[in-house]
């Protein structure tokens, strides 16, 4: 909310939910998306009217579909009830498209649930839309068959993003001229062979030992048919500290 407060002028105009319903925030900034997205609600209040969550529901749709700098400028500081405002900013909300809590009902069987909610997205999409790659993977073993290609790259996210210019803002130009041949003058600063095809495991260091025993004990356990967690390791530290040997070794 506090990016919806916070929006260029150039986008007084939009409600928070039809903000987000056309609008992706990337990079400090919003940025029109290619096409609607996916909004739920959650808790969802019901909309059964007069009920006992009557009051939640009208703040809800009045902070989705009224245009607001703050929630002070919507209720007068707390003067003026929800259910007051719903009822002055009636048309206002109409205007926007309906969001997921769908229109007030006067009986308690014509109310749209959670559950009825759900049945719109098949389980298995939902599973599928939301799964992070490495949770499907790391489930596979070290034996599987991948059929399945990445969508790195294709989504929203990464179309959005400026992979060339974002971390050159960090480096000045002689640095930048130099990157090509960062690696080399790495690896003759800290004797390290880089490009060396034939890794040897007993040269690794005591913290690249234990990491490389606990991956193979992992991997020995899979093997051999145990019932084990996936396992989920980063390997972290500077350039030069030995990261891409011991994933050689690996």
């Amino acid at each position: 909310m506090k990016r919806y407060w916070d929006r260029a002028t150039d986008l007084e105009e939009f409600s928070l939910y039809r903000l987000n319903l056309t609008h992706k925030f990337d990079n400090g900034q919003w940025k029109q998306s290619t096409k609607e997205n996916i909004i739920r609600i959650w808790p969802r209040p019901s909309s059964l009217r007069e009920g006992p969550q009557w009051e939640e529901y009208c703040r809800v749709k009045v902070i989705l579909h009224v245009r607001h700098r703050n929630i002070q400028e919507l209720n007068e500081d707390g003067t003026v009830t929800w259910t007051t405002l719903y009822e002055r900013y009636k048309v206002e909300i109409n205007n926007d498209p309906n969001d997921a809590l769908g229109e007030p009902v006067d009986k308690e069987e014509d109310e749209i649930t959670d559950e009825e909610d759900d049945l719109e997205v098949p389980e298995d999409d939902y599973e599928e839309e939301f799964r992070a790659d490495w949770m499907v993977l790391a489930e596979m073993g070290p034996n599987a068959n991948i059929k399945q290609s990445s969508e790195l790259g294709t989504r929203d996210m990464d179309k959005n993003h400026d992979w060339i210019n974002e971390d050159k803002q960090y480096y000045d130009n002689s640095e930048l001229m130099e990157a090509n041949t960062f690696l080399e003058r790495v690896s003759k600063n800290e004797g390290i062979e880089v490009d060396e095809d034939n890794v040897d495991y007993t040269t690794l260091n005591e913290k690249q030992k234990q990491i490389f025993k606990r991956i193979e004990s992992h991997y020995l356990n899979m093997n051999a048919g145990h019932q084990v967690e996936p396992l989920k390791i980063m390997i972290m530290g500077t350039a030069g500290t030995g990261k891409s040997y011991l994933i050689k070794s690996i």
